[in-house]
């Protein structure tokens, strides 16, 4: 039984017996020893662990040979004592190591989240002045349509309100022409008419900025070699892939497929001519990308110097581009000066036409077989004249 609460010790009870004396009095429980289970079965299962009574301790601890085993013991719990605060301090070491490398790839993600988030606001402050630019630019036309009618509406205010003869005698209530009717009841006043004006050009101006805005990522390509499949979609993606390899290998703009949403060659398919090419790109940057590159085509190489690159003007607009060519001209030939001389560019800023005048070099004639050639210009090679046979051209008309 339990020499301390003298419960009898059987198969249900954990218990140590005196390792010394095994005497059947030398049983001590585990409750009474202060120990759990799982201590229990180590000291079971280690031999070099011994447990003594009290009446045998003391002569345990008198033996030299007694002692030495207790030593032993002691330095092996020392040994254990020491791994166990290794392990722990590399335990501590592996978790600090392990914490920070995640911090700092948390730390890396929220830099380029935030790195993005800061490119997007640039990006969304940028077009936002670009809209307010656009803006200006409309209320300024608007201003200009309203000063025009304005002065027309003055004109309207200062003319005759009746209708005059050929001999000189205005109509009035007396001195009406028999139509069935009275004067009066025909006459349109004033202030209908300026009202119609109004209307008619609040209306078409309307029209004209929603052409442009679906026009504006638009560009007509000349001169691009026309595949001859027969196949749709083969002949669209050859288009395509011929711009993308261009763009690269003049100027090293990166674009893909996906940046040309829609190609379409304009006109009926005609032998031995190839049809301008109307593309729609994805983005106004993608497209002044492109644009710019233009001044390139000319020094690239056989390849891609008789390209041309050039705007979706809407008819209007063309319009006024052929009229303000034409008055360049007439400037010129006032002067005494002939307009081939002159490249004529015509472009836009704030949505006004605008001539710009560039002088040729000295003009060259040459003759082969006494066969008049078409002339050439020292140091240049001249580019076909962009024509407006298309519903869908040109940024820039050169003469």
């Amino acid at each position: 039984m339990c020499e301390d609460c003298r419960i009898p010790i059987g198969d249900n009870i954990s218990a140590l017996q005196c390792d010394h004396c095994e005497s059947a009095e030398a049983w001590k429980c585990t409750s009474c020893l202060g120990i759990s289970d799982d201590v229990y079965q180590k000291l079971i299962n280690n031999k070099n662990l011994k447990r003594f009574c009290q009446g045998c301790n003391s002569l345990v601890s008198s033996d030299p040979q007694t002692g030495n085993n207790m030593d032993k013991v002691l330095e092996k719990v020392n040994k254990l004592v020491e791994l166990i605060s290794d392990w722990d301090l590399k335990v501590v070491d592996r978790v600090r190591t392990e914490v920070s490398e995640q911090l700092s790839k948390e730390t890396l993600r929220w830099n380029d989240a935030n790195s993005q988030i800061s490119d997007r606001v640039a990006r969304c402050e940028q077009k936002m002045e670009e809209y307010n630019k656009e803006t200006y630019n409309k209320m300024a036309q608007c201003e200009a349509t309203l000063a025009l009618l304005l002065d027309q509406s003055k004109e309207l205010a200062s003319a005759k309100t009746g209708i005059v003869r050929l001999g000189g005698i205005p109509y009035d209530d007396v001195n009406w022409p028999p139509l069935g009717c009275t004067g009066p009841s025909q006459t349109v006043t004033d202030n209908e008419n300026i009202i119609q004006i109004v209307e008619k050009a609040v209306n078409k101006q309307q029209v004209e900025d929603k052409e442009i805005e679906a026009r504006k990522n638009n560009l007509v390509l000349y001169n691009i070699p026309e595949n001859q499949s027969e196949r749709y979609e083969t002949r669209v993606q050859a288009d395509k892939d011929f711009i993308v390899k261009m763009c690269d290998d003049v100027a090293g703009v990166q674009i893909t497929d996906s940046d040309v949403l829609k190609s379409v060659r304009l006109g009926a398919i005609v032998a031995d001519k190839i049809r301008p090419l109307l593309v729609t790109l994805s983005s106004e940057g993608t497209k002044e990308e492109i644009m710019r590159m233009a001044r390139e085509l000319g020094r690239s190489g056989k390849r891609y110097s008789r390209i041309g690159i050039a705007h979706d003007y809407t008819p209007r607009q063309r319009e006024e581009n052929r009229k303000i060519l034409e008055e360049a001209k007439a400037e010129i030939e006032a002067n005494g000066e002939s307009p081939e001389n002159y490249k004529l560019y015509v472009t836009r800023r704030n949505t006004r036409p605008e001539v710009i005048k560039k002088k040729r070099y000295k003009v060259v004639q040459q003759t082969q077989n006494k066969e008049e050639t078409a002339p050439k210009y020292m140091g240049e090679e001249r580019l076909p004249c962009v024509t407006d046979s298309y519903d869908s051209c040109t940024a820039m008309h050169e003469v």
